[in-house]
C-alpha cells in the first residue's frame, strides 16, 4: 500500500504543501486528477532546471508514476531521487532524435571533472506517449542501489539497469520536466512504498 505522508494522486486543486520546489515554482497547474508540469530549458546538473520533490522514506522504498507525455525531440519528464544538482538518479522519458526511450541517469560529484558531476547515461527501455515509470532504492550491505523500471501498459515492467549511488538519508523524491521549454507533461500520481525485506 502507498504511503499516504508520501504519496500523492493529484486530486485537489492545489498542490499539497510537503511539495517543494528546486528552482521554482515554473507553470504547473492541477486538473482532472493530473498534476500538469511544463517542461523548462536546462538541466538538473549546471544547476538551470527546477524540480518538484517530495520526502522519501527512510530504508528502502518504491517510487512510481504515471506520464501522459508527447515525446517531443530533445525534452524529457519523470522521477527524480535527488541529493543535490551533482548527485541524484533520474529516470525520464523523452527522445534522443527519433528514438523514443526511457534515460537512466546518474549524477556524481566523486572524482568530478573540473567543479562538473560525473554523468552516466542508460537506456531503461521504450517510452510511449503514456509510460510507467519505477524507481526502486535496496540497501545491500550498506550500498544504495537504484533499479529502473518501465512499463507501456502498466502491465509489463522491463528492467532498466541498476545504478549504485551515496545519496544518503536526506535524498528526495520527486518530478522533472526538462531540457527545453513549453511542453505539457501530465504526472497521473506519485506513489511512494516501503519496500520490506
Amino acid at each position: 500500500m502507498a504511503l499516504p505522508s508520501l504519496s500523492d494522486e493529484f486530486a485537489n486543486v492545489r498542490l499539497n504543501a510537503r511539495w517543494r520546489w528546486v528552482r521554482g515554482p515554473v507553470d504547473v497547474g492541477l486538473s482532472g486528477g493530473m498534476l500538469r508540469l511544463t517542461t523548462s530549458k536546462g538541466d538538473l546538473v549546471d544547476a538551470t532546471a527546477p524540480a518538484l520533490l517530495n520526502g522519501a522514506p527512510q530504508g528502502d522504498y518504491v517510487v512510481e508514476t504515471r506520464l501522459n507525455f508527447p515525446l517531443p525531440d530533445a525534452v524529457e519528464a519523470g522521477l527524480v531521487v535527488y541529493g543535490d544538482d551533482r548527485n541524484f538518479v533520474r529516470l525520464t522519458v523523452g527522445a534522443l532524435g527519433a528514438t523514443r526511450a526511457a534515460l537512466f541517469v546518474k549524477a556524481t560529484s566523486d572524482n568530478a571533472n573540473r567543479g562538473f558531476p560525473n554523468i552516466n547515461y542508460a537506456l531503461a527501455g521504450p517510452a510511449a506517449p503514456t509510460s510507467w515509470l519505477r524507481l526502486v532504492k535496496r540497501t545491500i550491505e550498506g550500498e544504495e542501489q537504484y533499479t529502473a523500471y518501465t512499463s507501456t501498459d502498466g502491465r509489463t515492467w522491463e528492467l532498466g539497469g541498476t545504478w549504485t549511488h551515496r545519496l544518503g538519508a536526506n535524498a528526495r523524491v520527486g518530478l522533472v520536466a526538462l531540457w527545453g521549454a513549453g511542453y505539457i507533461a501530465n504526472f497521473d500520481y506519485l506513489r511512494v512504498f516501503r519496500l520490506s525485506r
